[in-house]
């Protein structure tokens, strides 16, 4: 079983734990406190990046003349996501810089509109230059906006969130530096390394927008540091490396040592087992008793 963003209060996921013969975090850390208060065989595998094909005409197919700073983002609209923060922020940056533009793919989940999201459509309607969209979009206009971009933007505003985003992982490879808070789930980014770090207020992001445009337009050399480090982390979390961390994984979780030990572990408050990935034998209390 992996648990993308676990909730450990949750009742479906204490009985999937207890029902696994091995549990995978995303979460190095959290994936350390686990092992050993489970029965289960724990491993850190980090969240995969996939390959996104370049697309050189990719401006050129969306309408944007070369030069002008396309900022990026996608997600459900929520409080979580950031999404009102941030039109709020790029209401604001654009009476203090250059002229720049926004895509957004504002995605409705299954819990449809509410106030928060009439509330995204209504401010994105009145800025010049967003394009906001409700529409769900689909991997290959994914690929095509990601190309186009110049920066990606997850502002996120949760707090203590022990896992990775999956929608950040999906960028990656496309080599775009980010914008994001130091939240749970963008901790993969390092600000100065991979992009901009800010906090989640309306305030902070409007300032690193503003810097992360000075840096496109007028800092070329900077910002291919910064594209290089994205690409960077991007290939170390290729999809291919993650497979085959899986892939050991599962061997030594169909192994019978694995079984055998793992069932006689008698579960630790505070865990002290090591990863599965750090297991390469049986311990000496198995060999004693074969």
């Amino acid at each position: 079983t992996t648990l993308h963003t676990p909730d450990f209060n949750n009742d479906c996921v204490k009985e999937a734990i207890l029902l696994s013969d091995g549990i995978f975090l995303h979460n190095e850390r959290l994936a350390k406190e686990l092992a050993g208060t489970v029965t289960a065989p724990v491993d850190y595998i980090p969240h995969g990046v996939l390959h996104i094909p370049p697309h050189p005409e990719s401006r050129k197919e969306i309408g944007l003349p070369a030069g002008i700073p396309l900022l990026f983002h996608f997600g459900f609209p929520s409080k979580a996501k950031g999404t009102l923060s941030f039109l709020k922020a790029i209401q604001k940056a654009k009476e203090n810089t250059q002229y720049f533009e926004v895509a957004i793919f504002a995605g409705e989940n299954a819990s449809g509109q509410n106030e928060y999201t009439k509330a995204c459509e209504l401010l994105a309607e009145q800025i010049d230059g967003v394009y906001y969209s409700k529409e769900f979009v689909s991997e290959e206009k994914l690929d095509l906006y990601l190309n186009a971009s110049s920066i990606v933007a997850f502002p996120y505003s949760g707090r203590d969130v022990n896992s990775t985003s999956g929608a950040l992982m999906r960028t990656l490879s496309a080599g775009k530096p980010v914008i994001a808070p130091d939240e749970g789930r963008l901790r993969d980014i390092i600000g100065g390394i991979h992009g901009w770090k800010c906090s989640s207020e309306p305030e902070s992001l409007c300032q690193t927008i503003i810097e992360a445009i000075r840096v496109f337009s007028s800092d070329k050399k900077y910002y291919e540091h910064l594209s290089a480090n994205v690409k960077s982390l991007a290939a170390d979390r290729d999809w291919t490396i993650v497979a085959g961390q899986h892939s050991k994984s599962y061997e030594k979780i169909c192994a019978a040592w694995a079984f055998h030990h793992h069932s006689y572990l008698i579960p630790q408050p505070n865990g002290n087992a090591p990863l599965l990935s750090m297991q390469d034998k049986p311990t000496s209390n198995d060999q004693e008793e074969e």
